[in-house]
């Protein structure tokens, strides 16, 4: 019995998020499916969709972003069914997560959201390390814009700060 090129798109994102550690942002895995030529943006934009409509994954929105994982009933489905994906596409995923592993979790782990609280803005700024969370603080801003600049800029400066403060704590 052959399956349509839907349905593996939609086993082949449930594999991927069955095997990281962490959740998954949908440009993770529309990645994936542009950069090797299976399908473009929109169809594969539908896949994720459709499988959060069917409660076979679920988001939550951080910092702009919206990160994915698994739930019950789409490991459980995943169970039944990824004999399906073939072993030349769970091939290309295994390597495309081993390469950029490191990345997506750097990504998924490194947080930033912001909410106002009375007249100022209170940022929310997290390092993880899967399950493990390595520095958490609240700072209070005076502005929207302000908290705003400080959330589009933590990724790229959270690993020189934490390691100040490590320096700094530690001497």
């Amino acid at each position: 019995m052959s399956i349509d090129v839907t349905t593996i798109y939609k086993l082949t994102s449930l594999y991927m998020l069955s095997n990281v550690d962490f959740p998954l942002s949908a440009s993770h895995m529309i990645e994936f499916f542009t950069d090797g030529g299976y399908t473009n943006y929109f169809s594969a934009q539908v896949v994720i969709n459709e499988l959060v409509e069917s409660k076979l994954i679920r988001g939550e929105v951080v910092s702009h972003t919206t990160y994915y994982e698994l739930t019950d009933s789409g490991r459980a489905t995943l169970q039944v069914c990824v004999k399906d994906i073939p072993t030349a596409i769970r091939a290309e995923a295994d390597a495309y997560l081993a390469k950029n592993r490191f990345r997506f979790c750097n990504e998924s782990g490194i947080l930033a959201t912001y909410y106002q609280n009375g007249e100022d803005y209170v940022v929310h700024l997290q390092i993880r390390e899967g399950d493990l969370m390595l520095l958490e603080m609240n700072l209070n801003v005076s502005s929207k814009e302000e908290a705003s600049y400080m959330c589009d800029h933590w990724q790229e400066k959270c690993t020189d700060l934490y390691a100040h403060m490590m320096r700094s704590l530690l001497s």
